[in-house]
C-alpha cells in the first residue's frame, strides 16, 4: 500500500555518517558529520551544474557545503556565505568530504568522476578515506 501524506510528512531524519578529515584535525579531532542532501539542497545543486557545468569548481564547493552538518541538529553549519571559508581550507579535506558526499547521496559515479577530474578548483588527492558510522552515530535512512 502507497505511503500516505501523513506517513510521508513524519518520513525518519536524514541518514548521516561520521568521516574522518585528518587535513582538517584540530586538537586531534578529525570527524566530520556529513548528511544525505535534503529535495531543497539537491535542487539548488542541479541548478549550480547545470547541463554544462560539471567542470564547474564552484559545483565541488556548493556540494560540501550542503553535505556537512552539526550532529545533534542534522543542520548544514556551512551556508553558501561560507564557500570562501571552505575555499580556504586544505584541498584534500575538501576532496575527502566530496567523496564521501557523493557515495552516500547514491550520485552518479561517472558524473562526479568527470566532475573531479574536469575541475578547475583544486580539490586535493585525499590520502583519508570516510569510515562508517559507528553504531548509534547514524541515523535512519
Amino acid at each position: 500500500m502507497p505511503l500516505t501524506m501523513e506517513q510521508l510528512r513524519q518520513a525518519p531524519p536524514r541518514k548521516t555518517q561520521i568521516i574522518h578529515v585528518p587535513s582538517w584535525a584540530r586538537d586531534g579531532d578529525d570527524e566530520v558529520c556529513i548528511a544525505v542532501l535534503t529535495a531543497g539542497d539537491m535542487a539548488q545543486l542541479l541548478a549550480i551544474q547545470g547541463p554544462d557545468n560539471w567542470s564547474n569548481g564552484f559545483y565541488i564547493l556548493a556540494l560540501v557545503a550542503r553535505a556537512i552538518v552539526d550532529p545533534e541538529t542534522f543542520e548544514r553549519i556551512f551556508t553558501d556565505d561560507h564557500i570562501e571559508t571552505l575555499k580556504a581550507m586544505p584541498g584534500a579535506g575538501l576532496r575527502t568530504v566530496f567523496d564521501e558526499a557523493t557515495e552516500l547521496n547514491y550520485m552518479a559515479p561517472e558524473q562526479t568522476k568527470a566532475l573531479a577530474k574536469n575541475s578547475k578548483t583544486t580539490v586535493g588527492d585525499g590520502s583519508s578515506s570516510g569510515s562508517p558510522s559507528t553504531p548509534g552515530s547514524s541515523t535512519p535512512e
